[in-house]
């Protein structure tokens, strides 16, 4: 029979009881724990006196703790023009209003500058230009004649530049 103390608990608890050889396996062994041993003999004759053995246990190894915290870039959303939504061809009757329009994205958020002909119209006063959230849009007020050609959107930012353009033609 075998019987177990540690340190802690300091009770002596019965761990094996019918062994028939002279080996045997203690488990639930916990670092840092002293544990003392008996070993006593049983046959029909009754129990020995135990055998004492010499304390036993394992070192509890105490690292510091400690997090390490990987380096981390982080991300760049920044992405040079491109655009979401295209102008599309235009056909609008002479002396009535026509609408171009188009979406743009990029960050930084881009520059956005409007051609006819290759001409800007930034600081024309005959269109009405807007940039709302990347909504780009252009109104002119009564076509004519004269506003037949092509229209061009050019986004820019530091990364890049994007283009689009398209044909606005009079109907009489």
């Amino acid at each position: 029979m075998v019987s177990k103390r540690d340190s802690v608990k300091q009770t002596w608890h019965t761990v094996a009881d019918r062994l028939f050889n002279n080996k045997f396996t203690a488990c639930n062994i916990l670092p840092g724990r002293e544990y003392y041993f008996r070993v006593y003999a049983k046959n029909d004759m009754g129990l020995s006196e135990p055998s004492e053995s010499p304390t036993w246990g394992t070192k509890k190894r105490r690292e510091k703790f400690a997090i390490t915290i990987p380096s981390f870039g982080g991300f760049n959303f920044e992405t040079p023009p491109s655009f979401l939504v295209p102008l599309k061809m235009r056909a609008a009757p002479k002396g009535y209003e026509c609408y171009m329009s188009c979406a743009v994205s990029g960050d930084p958020t881009p520059h956005v500058t409007w051609y006819y002909n290759n001409i800007s119209l930034n600081t024309n006063t005959n269109y009405y230009i807007s940039n709302t959230c990347g909504v780009c849009s252009m109104l002119i007020l009564r076509v004519g004649t004269k506003d037949t050609g092509e229209y061009k959107v050019i986004a820019e930012n530091a990364l890049g530049r994007a283009e689009c353009s398209t044909k606005l033609t009079i109907r009489e």
